[in-house]
């Protein structure tokens, strides 16, 4: 299981280079990437070229220690083609337990790439992510890093909504700290 966890965001950024790699150069021959605003997929069939930027928010679970915190955040991202991105996200916990809000919140900081394939209406990618947890109720910042796994689906141009499924191991010497911990996350992003 653990081994699963490293080889899909390997596996993502695999295709994320290969697909970058096989983009064609422009017609003015100076080994730029294609600029023409239709693009041909044999899957697909035409479509426009992915917009470069995404902002976007949303809600996400974090079951760290076998407790549920639950929060919002929000996201930035950077298309640099359509198989790659860099992006950073923040969330704020509303408590320790899922739709119980108490005194301990915790603030969650990750920045990492996206790699994958981006299809007309769907794409799938791998994602790997190092940060930082800073929880309230102890007073400490762990280092962090999430690996795992990203659904989007783009329902309208300007538009999409991304599911993701991660392992956000926290980097604790800690021994009641867990390491592994599973991270679920929806949201809606805005790309222009």
């Amino acid at each position: 299981m653990k081994g699963s966890f490293i080889l899909i965001p390997i596996m993502g950024l695999l295709l994320g280079l290969t697909a970058l790699a096989q983009e064609s150069p422009d017609s003015t021959g100076n080994g730029g990437t294609q600029k023409s605003a239709t693009i041909a997929n044999a899957a697909d069939g035409p479509y426009t070229e992915v917009p470069r930027y995404e902002i976007g928010g949303g809600f996400t679970t974090l079951v760290i220690a076998n407790d549920t915190r639950a929060g919002f955040g929000f996201r930035g991202v950077r298309n640099f083609s359509r198989a790659l991105s860099l992006e950073g996200e923040f969330n704020w916990s509303l408590g320790n337990t899922l739709f119980r809000v108490e005194g301990v919140h915790m603030l969650e900081g990750l920045f990492g790439v996206k790699a994958g394939h981006r299809g007309k209406r769907a794409g799938i990618f791998a994602k790997a992510r190092p940060g930082f947890i800073t929880f309230t109720d102890i007073g400490t910042t762990f280092g962090a890093l999430d690996l795992g796994g990203v659904v989007e689906f783009y329902p309208a141009t300007h538009w999409l909504i991304r599911g993701d499924v991660g392992d956000t191991m926290v980097l604790a010497t800690r021994a009641a700290t867990q390491v592994h911990n599973a991270q679920f996350g929806i949201s809606v992003h805005y790309r222009f």
